[in-house]
């Protein structure tokens, strides 16, 4: 395969790739709620909790983080895994312009993921032995990961909402494409 004309993929691409975006866009919901309510959630409960109770939340999220990275994993390889050259040629056509925008959100998931999870396991192990502002600014950060990320799950399943209604229009254009092209007949058999 030609190196130049080998697409860039990465999460660091995929949350560039979000300047083309409005900026409403790029932040509302995710970002806008997972400062509100989950850094600020986070900020309310550190006036209410000691650092190991935050370490055993941490713990929580840690299983939290993997779920949803499986989760996503999962949805990324049906994405991947089912569309055919018609199908791929239809997802091109789209204002979204093609397979890698359209799997762009996957990988923004994907880091958004796997952050949440170095972090937990950051806080987990050194929770105990930073300053409290440290501490603090981790856990509130963990909080807005932990929002963010369930709301990307949201923003993943109306990526699979747009798979299933390509899907559906490409089933009708082979349908339409196969009624137009006629019935085979049958020659009679020549006898003798």
């Amino acid at each position: 395969m030609n190196e130049s004309r080998v697409p860039r993929v990465g999460v660091w691409r995929a949350l560039r790739g979000l300047g083309h975006y409005r900026f409403t866009d790029a932040v509302w919901p995710g970002a806008i709620f997972g400062l509100a309510i989950g850094a600020g959630g986070a900020a309310l409960a550190i006036q209410s909790t000691d650092t190991a109770t935050r370490v055993e939340i941490a713990a929580e999220v840690l299983t939290l983080g993997g779920v949803l990275l499986a989760v996503t994993f999962a949805a990324l390889a049906f994405v991947v895994a089912i569309p055919s050259g018609g199908y791929l040629r239809l997802l091109g056509e789209t204002k979204e312009g093609g397979m890698q925008n359209f799997l762009d959100p996957f990988l923004v998931a994907v880091g958004t993921q796997v952050g949440l999870i170095l972090l937990a396991i950051g806080y987990r192990i050194f929770a105990g032995s930073i300053s409290s502002p440290i501490d603090h600014v981790a856990f509130a950060g963990l909080g807005f990961l932990v929002v963010f990320a369930i709301l990307d799950i949201a923003a993943l399943a109306r990526q699979l909402v747009l798979h299933g209604i390509l899907r559906t229009r490409e089933a009708v254009i082979e349908a339409e494409e196969s009624e137009g092209s006629g019935s085979v007949k049958r020659l009679p058999e020549r006898r003798g």
